[in-house]
């Protein structure tokens, strides 16, 4: 069982980084075989949801100059 798991996303500004986060984070909140992601911090949870609702519903995409996640 992995207690933690930390995630490094490498790429150029602007390739889709954040966007490929939110999308990961939106879909592996409800779990896929078992395995559920989980921000242990509430705050990053919420970055990456609202982030993820802000390109589905608002149609508003990160501007590629270095996001809010931590």
């Amino acid at each position: 069982m992995l207690d933690q798991v930390k995630i490094i996303s490498i790429g150029s500004s602007g390739s889709g980084k954040t966007c490929f986060m939110y999308a990961m984070y939106a879909n592996m909140s409800f779990g896929f075989n078992g395995f559920t992601f989980i921000p242990s911090d509430y705050n990053q949870a919420l970055v990456l949801e609202k982030g993820w609702e802000s390109i589905v519903l608002n149609d508003k995409w990160p501007n590629g100059k270095g996001a809010a996640l931590v």
